[in-house]
């Protein structure tokens, strides 16, 4: 089990690197979750960050990982 959680991690990690390449408002949107977290707290910076992501995977057609 832990060993398929590290994989899915390992896996979730990458596929976010090259969607950020790829996509730089994915990648800034990370950033701002990051800084979010921060200055709002988890829950008020989760709940922004899900609508950017969401906003973005109707935007581009993408799954993207929140």
């Amino acid at each position: 089990v832990k060993r398929h959680a590290r994989e899915s991690m390992r896996r979730k990690r990458l596929l976010k690197k090259e969607l950020g390449e790829k996509y730089p408002e994915y990648r800034e949107a990370l950033k701002t979750y990051r800084r979010e977290v921060k200055e709002l707290g988890e829950s008020e910076a989760w709940r922004r960050h899900k609508a950017r992501v969401d906003e973005l995977r109707r935007k581009y057609g993408v799954d993207f990982p929140y």
